[in-house]
């Protein structure tokens, strides 16, 4: 399961947790915000991106209180439970949960008087249509997901024609620009019915004015770029994008996961390799719920790293830890699953190549692309062929 592949499936159906890193001057707004709020949310957003997500929701929940009637907490408080659901996979109850912070996020930003411009509104209800279409996309309820995104893109286009919040819109548009020719062919022509046409240039130059100028979606708009760099063969800058998240938000173990993405693409195997083994060996210690869901993912970025360096034996071992860490996210186990059956294929344990790609091919949370692949090389024992 590729960062590109992420980003793509992600960016189709949106996904979006904002940033105030504007300072408060103690009187006036930022970002729509009363001057009292802004603290306070900038501290619960600092919090979220460093996967403290108790401390970032207390946070969002005191600034709701500050500001009354205001759609940003909801939102926020949606966004981290996203990330909950991101680390640790679905619940139910997380689910509803993130449904009603966005309708009240809606409730209040038809309710609110003076406290934000229309064009943040925009913004706001914007990302509330993102994450409902994540939602609904997750549940693979594609065309209701493009709904949403149709919605989203409405309000965005037009807080992006005003200054103030243009940068910030700007991100997740420039984000569908660019990103968009990377989903499956079915998500473009449907998305294309809807929304403009994607243009990767055009995409790439609204990220990095996010880079420079966005208010709240500054370090979406870092990642997001980063990855287009990457894509682009910029390699020094996205290493430079992805090192400063990294840098910035120490807690947040998916930074350097990009950052390893980044250098494996660059051709740094070795300082990839240093920074994964790293990441585990403080994963497997940490006394931290949250960091410690990310350890799957790390061990199986750590196998993508050493299967990539032809070392099959320890890359196969990787994929089995991540398949068994990642108790909750099927998404993960199956593609774990699956990539265990390639390493044994290389290897020439063909038996038990087989028995992962059954396993995969069964699983009840495997992607639809997992099933494919393991129904490929079931007919054909799998040769080192770049996976998605």
């Amino acid at each position: 399961m590729s960062v590109r592949g992420i980003v793509a499936a992600g960016l189709l159906v949106g996904g979006w947790t904002g940033q105030v890193l504007a300072a408060a001057s103690g009187a006036g707004e930022v970002a729509g915000l009363p001057a009292g709020a802004v603290p306070v949310m900038r501290a619960g957003i600092f919090h979220l991106y460093n996967l403290e997500l108790e401390r970032a929701e207390e946070c969002f929940v005191r600034a709701g209180e500050v500001a009354t009637n205001h759609p940003a907490p909801h939102v926020y408080l949606a966004a981290s439970l996203v990330t909950r659901v991101m680390c640790e996979g679905p619940r139910a109850e997380r689910d509803r949960g993130i449904t009603r912070c966005l309708q009240r996020a809606v409730e209040a930003a038809r309710t609110e008087e003076g406290a934000a411009s229309r064009a943040w509104r925009d913004v706001y209800v914007g990302a509330v249509f993102l994450l409902r279409a994540q939602q609904v996309g997750m549940r693979g309820e594609y065309l209701e997901g493009l709904h949403m995104l149709k919605r989203a893109a409405g309000r965005l286009e037009r807080a992006a024609r005003v200054a103030e919040t243009a940068a910030d819109a700007g991100v997740l548009l420039g984000a569908y620009q660019y990103f968009g020719d990377y989903t499956p062919w079915y998500m473009r022509h449907f998305a294309g019915l809807m929304l403009a046409p994607t243009d990767r240039a055009a995409g790439l130059r609204r990220l990095d004015d996010g880079v420079a100028g966005a208010v709240m979606l500054q370090a979406e708009a870092r990642m997001l770029a980063c990855v287009a760099h990457s894509w682009e063969g910029n390699a020094g800058r996205a290493e430079e994008l992805a090192a400063g998240l990294t840098n910035e938000f120490p807690g947040n173990p998916q930074w350097e996961l990009l950052l390893q993405y980044v250098l494996m693409r660059s051709g740094r195997y070795e300082a990839a390799l240093a920074s994964a083994s790293g990441a585990v060996a403080r994963l497997e210690v940490t006394a931290r719920p949250m960091a410690r869901a990310v350890l799957a993912d790390q061990h199986y970025y750590c196998g993508v790293i050493y299967a990539a360096g032809t070392n099959y034996v320890r890359a196969l071992t990787h994929f089995g830890a991540a398949a068994a860490y990642a108790e909750r996210k099927g998404r993960v186990r199956m593609w774990a699953v699956l990539r265990q059956g390639t390493m044994h294929d290389l290897l020439g344990n063909r038996e038990a190549a087989c028995a992962c790609y059954r396993a995969a091919q069964s699983g009840r949370e495997a992607p639809e692309s997992v099933r494919a692949y393991a129904r490929q090389f079931l007919d054909e024992p799998y040769a080192g062929q770049a996976l998605e």
